[in-house]
């Protein structure tokens, strides 16, 4: 067995490591966190946003999706989970945002329940009849008749399928490509980022050269997401200009912004 390394040579060592690899070893060893926690943490580039935080060229994003236990699920829900889930709690009928198409899509009600019998009792009718013709396209009373009751039955189908709610988390890095994670939660979104987003910078003296900050962050408490120890910035980009973005960066700064290269509003 070699020798380990002195708590001197690990911190240098860590000085000099990538950002993320910190990240995973604060995670993965648990008896060097307080060292890892302790050593300035060096940052080319972060970018902060309402559902993801990229540092240098790894890009952690949260999002909350829908997962079916059978069946497929509504083509917007698909299109959701691919795009690595949305940034809101989701109600037991879909999410804020969406269109009455989407809502068609999954919620049925008594009134379609009717209708759904009327159009196979007036299917049935028009079968008996001498004059009937089995014409699936065009646009006859029966082609009509039918695809009105497959968007009906579709939508049946869709309302009583059974799902669950998750959060995944997509780690994208130039070096492992993509991995997801899910994770059960029950305090809301919300809150569930912005535990996330804190236990991975809260308390650390952090230097950047360049702080992204997006203005849709003033959706959520920047305080509550990040709450670094100290923070030193060369260049610092804000989307739009924003008086609560600013005030809370700074209030982060070990000096005045006078030691900012840029300013980008």
């Amino acid at each position: 067995m070699g020798t380990p390394f002195k708590e001197e040579s690990l911190n240098s060592i860590m000085k000099y490591m990538d950002p993320n690899c910190r990240l995973l070893l604060n995670q993965k060893c648990p008896e060097l966190k307080t060292l890892e926690k302790s050593t300035p943490l060096k940052i080319d580039y972060l970018h902060i946003n309402s559902s993801f935080l990229q540092i240098n060229t790894t890009t952690y994003k949260l999002g909350v999706v829908r997962q079916y236990t059978a069946g497929d699920p509504p083509q917007w829900v698909h299109q959701n989970n691919l795009q690595g889930g949305v940034d809101h709690d989701l109600s037991p009928f879909g999410e804020c945002g969406m269109t009455q198409k989407d809502h068609e899509s999954i919620g049925i009600g008594e009134h379609d329940i009717q209708e759904l019998k009327r159009l196979e009792r007036k299917l049935k009718d028009l079968e008996r009849l001498p004059t009937f013709v089995r014409i699936k396209v065009g646009h006859t009373e029966n082609y009509e008749i039918r695809e009105r009751l497959k968007r009906l039955q579709d939508r049946l189908a869709t309302s009583r399928a059974r799902y669950f709610t998750c959060v995944r988390l997509t780690v994208t890095s130039q070096l492992t490509g993509i991995t997801l994670e899910h994770v059960t939660y029950n305090q809301g979104f919300r809150n569930f980022l912005e535990y996330f987003f804190k236990k991975i910078l809260e308390g650390r003296r952090i230097r950047v050269k360049t702080l992204h900050v997006d203005h849709d962050v003033q959706r959520w408490n920047m305080n509550n997401m990040l709450a670094p120890k100290s923070l030193e910035i060369r260049r610092l980009k804000i989307d739009r200009n924003t008086d609560q973005i600013w005030e809370c960066v700074r209030s982060w700064l070990i000096e005045e912004h006078g030691q900012l290269e840029l300013l980008k509003v």
